[in-house]
This record gives C-alpha cells, sequence and structure tokens, in this order.
C-alpha cells in the first residue's frame, strides 16, 4: 500500500489532486487498496507524504550532482540519494525510492 500511497501523495501535492484534501486522498487510497482501516490510510499517506517531502529536500541538496550527470549515457546518479532516503524512510520498494527520485528531479529542476 505504501507504493500506492506515494502516487497518491504526489498527486495530491504536485496536482492539486482530491480537492487538496488528505481525507479525500485517503478515500482515493482506499479505492486502490481496500482491506485496510482508515487509520492505516491516513498513516501510509502520511508516510508517503514524509517521502515526498525527505526526497525533495535531499535532491535539492544534491541537484548538482544530478544536474553533471543527467545527461551521460549511464543516467542520473543517485546511489548516495537512495541509501540517504532509505534510511530516512523505510519500508518502500526500490522502484518507488527511484521514482520519488526521478519525479522531483524532473519536476523542480527539469520542467
Amino acid at each position: 500500500m505504501l507504493d500506492v500511497a506515494f502516487d497518491v501523495a504526489h498527486r495530491l501535492i504536485d496536482y492539486d489532486s482530491y480537492g487538496c484534501s488528505r481525507q479525500k486522498a485517503c478515500k482515493a487510497l482506499a479505492r486502490r487498496c481496500d482491506g485496510f482501516d482508515a487509520q492505516q490510510y491516513e498513516k501510509a499517506l502520511a508516510k508517503a507524504i514524509r517521502l515526498y517531502e525527505v526526497t525533495d529536500e535531499l535532491v535539492e541538496k544534491h541537484k548538482e550532482k544530478l544536474w553533471q550527470t543527467y545527461d551521460k549515457p549511464e543516467g542520473l546518479d543517485i546511489a548516495d540519494i537512495l541509501e540517504e532516503v532509505k534510511k530516512l524512510c523505510p519500508g518502500f520498494l526500490v522502484s518507488t525510492y527511484k521514482s520519488a527520485i526521478w519525479w522531483l528531479f524532473f519536476w523542480h529542476h527539469l520542467k
């Protein structure tokens, strides 16, 4: 559920989806991941929002390195950020951490 919660969180934050309402975002999460109680949805969304915020701070901190590796054939060098965000926000899939890093670099630095 945490990985879906990150998708809901970034839509809430970046697109003002769900009427900018955390309550409506939790309902959207419940539609996408049934079988949990309201408190679990709220905690998952809060954890996902924290992942967004922490990743945003780390991308900002490492933006020069990201820009230096952006157009290299090997792609972005995100190893340092990945390890830091995994320690600060445990529980997500590695693919979710990578998506968060890519997304926040794109959304705040490339677009």
